[in-house]
C-alpha cells in the first residue's frame, strides 16, 4: 500500500536467492541494531507482486509458503513489545528485507547473521545451531526458538489427558520410531523397544497434543530396533538379531489389521540384523523398499513390491541388493554373496535411511559415513558426517537414525559421544547444525532416538535410550519444522 516514494533510505539490502518451486529467498548482507526506544520499519520491494496484497494474513501464508526468510527481528506486519535477541529495546517493529531488482550472485550467509542474540536472551525465531539455550531441568541445550518438556520416562506410567493415569509403564529402551496419523481422532506416535524381548509400542495423541491412552502394539519379538513408515500408514519395525525379521504394524484402531501385526517378505527366510526401512512410492502401484542392516557383511536390499497397501509386504516382490562398483556407480544385483563382500568393503554397519525426490541417503556408524544414492543415475556421493558444521555444538560421534523433514532438512540421531543430540543437514547447502544436544554429564555415552513429527509437524517428539526419556519439541513461534 505504499508508494515507492515513500519508502526512504532503506537500512540495509538483500539479495535474491532461487530456492524450490521457483520461489526467491531474501538473504540480508548485514545485522540491523536498533537503541532502546526507538523503531524502524522494512519492507519488502520487489518488481513483482508476491505479497501483501491482502495484508498480514497473506504474508503468514508467504512465510509458509517459503516466499523467503528473514534471519533478524519479527517475521509479522504488526506491533509487539518483547526484547529481541539482537536488539537491547522494547518497541514497535516491523522487519522486512529489501530485494534487488537486479540479478545478483547468491551470497552466503555472513558471520555477522550467524548469532543474532545473546545466549541469555530468548527469542521467536528458530535458528538450528544458534545460541543453544539451556534446559537445567531437562540437560539439554536448544537451538534458539524451541523449546522442550518431557513426555514420557521408561518404567513409569504416562499422565493421560484428563490427568488419567496409563495402565502400562512406559517401555525401556525406545528406539526408531514414527507417527501414524488418524485425523480427526489424533495420531499415534510408534515406537519400538530394543529390549531383549524387543515389541512396539503406541501412544496415542488427540488433537491437541495430550496423551489419550498408551498400548502394545507388537509383542513376542527380539531387539526392535529402527524401522520405517510405509506409505499407507503402517510402521515396518525391524529386529536387530541374528535371523531377525521386518513386521508391519497398524496403529489405527480403526484397522482390521489393528493389533495383528504380520512378518513382512522383506527379511526373506534367512532374515538378518535390520535397522531401518525407507519406501521410494513414485510409482503408487509398485513401492520399493530399502531396508539396511547393521552387520559387517550387512548388504542393504531392496524389495519391490508387486501390490500396494497392506498386502504389498506379503504378497510377493521383487528382492536384489546394494554393490558399490567403484568411487562413482553402484547396482543392484540378484548375487547376495557380492553384495555382502561390496557391504564389507564400502558400507559396514548401515543404520539410518531416508529417501527424498529420488535420492536415497543411508549412514553407516561405524566409519560415520553419509552415502547419497543418486537412484536415476545410479551414482552415489560420500561425505563424513557432522564434518561442514554450522553454527554451536558439535556432531563427530556416530550417526545412527536419519529422518527426513518436510522439504529443507535431514534429521541425525547420534550414539556416544560426550554430548550426543539431534541434528540437521540442509540437503540444499550440505551443512549440518544442532537441534538440541546434551548439556551436562547424565547423557555421557547415550543415544539418541525416536525422531518423528506430530501432523503438520508442528511437534517434534526425540529422547535418550539408556537415560529413558522422552521430550515433546516445539517452536515458540508456533511454526511446523522444516
Amino acid at each position: 500500500g505504499m508508494d515507492e516514494g515513500d519508502w526512504g533510505e532503506p537500512v540495509y539490502s538483500g539479495m535474491t536467492e532461487s530456492i524450490s518451486s521457483g520461489l526467491k529467498e531474501a538473504l540480508l548482507d548485514d545485522v540491523l541494531t536498533i537503541p532502546r526506544g526507538q523503531t524502524v520499519s522494512i519492507y519488502l520491494a520487489s518488481n513483482k507482486e508476491l505479497m501483501f496484497v491482502q495484508g498480514d494474513q497473506e504474508f503468514f501464508l508467504a512465510e509458509d509458503a517459503r516466499d523467503f526468510k528473514t534471519f533478524t527481528g519479527s517475521t509479522t506486519k504488526k506491533a509487539f513489545k518483547r526484547k529481541l535477541g539482537n536488539a537491547n529495546f522494547y518497541g514497535e517493529v516491523t522487519y522486512y528485507t529489501v530485494v534487488h531488482k537486479a540479478a545478483m550472485p547468491s551470497p552466503s550467509i555472513p558471520p555477522s547473521l550467524q548469532s543474532v542474540a545473546p545466549s541469555n536472551a530468548p527469542t521467536k525465531q528458530f535458528l538450528p545451531g544458534e545460541l543453544l539455550l539451556t534446559n537445567e531441568q531437562l540437560g539439554i541445550e536448544l537451538s534458539s526458538g524451541l523449546e522442550a518438556k518431557l513426555i514420557a520416562s521408561s518404567g513409569k506410567k504416562l499422565t493421560l489427558v484428563d490427568d488419567k493415569e496409563s495402565f502400562l509403564s512406559f517401555h525401556s529402551r525406545f528406539d526408531g520410531a514414527g507417527v501414524i496419523d488418524l485425523g480427526e481422532r489424533g495420531y499415534v506416535y510408534v515406537s519400538n523397544s530394543e529390549e531383549t524381548y524387543g515389541g512396539v509400542y503406541g501412544l496415542q495423541f488427540n488433537l491437541a497434543g495430550e496423551i489419550v491412552d498408551y498400548k502394545t502394539l507388537l509383542s513376542n519379538t527380539k531387539r526392535n530396533c529402527g524401522g520405517g513408515l510405509t506409505p499407507h500408514n503402517t510402521w515396518i519395525s525391524c529386529e536387530e538379531v541374528k535371523q531377525g525379521q521386518c513386521w508391519q504394524v497398524s496403529a489405527d484402531p480403526n484397522s482390521s489389521n489393528y493389533l495383528h501385526a504380520q512378518k513382512t517378505m522383506i527379511g526373506g527366510s534367512r532374515g538378518g540384523r535390520f535397522e531401518s526401512v525407507a519406501t521410494d512410492s513414485r510409482i503408487k502401484q509398485s513401492p520399493v523398499y530399502f531396508v539396511t542392516e547393521d552387520s559387517t557383511f550387512g548388504a542393504m536390499r531392496r524389495f519391490q513390491a508387486n501390490s500396494t497397501g497392506w498386502h504389498s509386504l506379503h504378497a510377493g516382490g521383487d528382492t536384489s541388493y546394494l554393490r558399490i562398483i567403484d568411487d562413482k556407480f553402484f547396482e543392484w544385483t540378484k548375487n547376495l554373496s557380492a553384495a555382502r563382500k561390496s557391504a564389507y568393503a564400502h558400507y559396514q554397519n548401515s543404520e539410518g535411511i531416508s529417501f527424498n525426490d529420488g535420492t536415497l541417503y543411508f549412514t553407516t556408524k561405524s566409519t560415520q559415513k553419509l552415502f547419497v544414492l543418486d537412484l536415476e543415475s545410479s551414482t552415489y556421493k560420500l561425505e563424513t558426517t557432522g564434518l561442514d558444521f554450522q553454527g554451536k555444538g558439535s556432531f563427530n560421534a556416530m550417526p545412527d537414525q536419519v529422518i527426513k523433514g518436510d522439504k529443507r532438512f535431514l534429521y541425525f540421531t547420534e550414539s556416544g559421544g560426550k554430548t550426543p543430540g539431534v541434528y540437521v543437514r540442509d540437503m540444499r547447502t550440505g551443512k549440518y547444525m544442532t537441534i538440541f544436544e546434551a548439556g551436562d554429564e547424565r547423557y555421557l555415552n547415550d543415544e539418541t532416538v525416536g525422531v518423528a513429527f506430530s501432523p503438520g509437524r508442528h511437534r517434534m517428539y526425540a529422547g535418550y535410550q539408556m537415560s529413558g526419556v522422552l521430550f515433546e519439541f516445539r517452536r515458540t513461534d508456533n511454526l511446523p519444522f522444516p
